[in-house]
């Protein structure tokens, strides 16, 4: 599979879908992708220092963050994918001691 030009024409809205659209089955597969999700660690911010950046009530504040989605594929046992998430989380600290 190679990425070409024609990709990049395809509206978005062509890989979208509502949830009426879907199949019982695919409904259920996507009930599970968003459980399964669900469960991976929280991205919590940090300032340079490693201090938290809280909201308005004090809890930490989070945000969306990439995922290596191959690698993640790639895990065959839960060890595997407890050294992926610890992995995510400590490029974090790495990032912030080379400051």
């Amino acid at each position: 599979f190679h990425w070409n030009k024609g990709h990049f024409l395809i509206e978005p809205k062509e890989f979208t879908y509502k949830r009426t659209d879907l199949s019982p089955d695919e409904a259920a597969d996507y009930d599970k992708l968003v459980a399964y999700v669900g469960t991976f660690p929280a991205n919590l911010l940090e300032d340079n220092e490693g201090n938290p950046f809280l909201d308005g009530n004090g809890r930490q504040r989070t945000s969306a963050k990439p995922i290596d989605t191959k690698r993640l594929l790639g895990c065959k046992t839960q060890a595997d994918l407890a050294a992926f998430f610890r992995d995510m989380t400590s490029v974090q600290a790495r990032l912030r001691a080379a400051k």
